[in-house]
């Protein structure tokens, strides 16, 4: 594969004109690299079909773990997740923000994206006014997977894991900001009690409400 395009917009304040390329190469089935307000993230449209399968491929450390789906709200949302008054109130209260929940998923979800053993999907609404500017672009709804280095290292810097992947995505988008080195906090929802699946940004304002 050819090695990908860069591409600068910044993650505050996005330029509507670079985002709405971003949006066209998602929209045509491109894999993209993108800063969000946790750490890098690989996202597609989970509407084009080979790009989920090919997102899955180029981190096969995935296995058959379920792919999160980026969402801008929660009305989106609850068309691919199953969620009750308690859920609905709970996530409300924790969103736009780093957080994912693990949720039984609907019918709606792309069988490429859920958990194939348990339906499970993941939801994420993220803060990160890019991340919402590419939602808003592609009607509310991204695939996204932590872009982890295989190795299992930590990266030093953006060039670590632009290096990991500049070869395996479409594009990368530099927003010439901080490395983010924290994941978000996954909390599984499935069933309740809800129980924290993975401690990353967010903990404090987290902790009040799961004690």
């Amino acid at each position: 594969m050819a090695r990908a395009r860069y591409l600068t917009i910044r993650s505050d304040h996005p330029e509507f004109h670079r985002v709405g390329r971003v949006v066209s190469l998602l929209e045509q089935g491109g894999v993209v690299l993108i800063p969000t307000d946790t750490v890098h993230a690989l996202v597609c449209d989970p509407r084009r079909k080979e790009a989920l399968a090919r997102l899955r491929q180029i981190k096969p450390s995935l296995g058959d773990r379920p792919l999160t789906l980026m969402t801008r709200d929660l009305s989106v949302a609850s068309r691919y997740a199953y969620l009750d008054d308690a859920a609905f109130k709970f996530i409300k209260g924790l969103t736009p923000g780093p957080y994912a929940f693990l949720l039984k998923g609907t019918k709606e979800v792309p069988r490429l994206v859920l958990d194939p053993k348990r339906k499970q999907a993941g939801i994420r609404i993220p803060a990160s006014p890019l991340c919402r500017a590419l939602l808003e672009g592609l009607g509310g709804l991204l695939v996204s997977t932590s872009a982890t280095l295989e190795a299992g290292a930590a990266p030093a810097s953006h060039w670590d894991v632009f290096e990991e992947y500049e070869n395996k995505v479409d594009l990368i988008v530099d927003d010439e900001g901080e490395l983010g080195t924290v994941p978000s906090t996954i909390i599984d929802m499935v069933s309740v009690p809800y129980r924290i699946a993975r401690e990353g940004r967010g903990m404090a304002a987290l902790a009040p409400i799961m004690a």
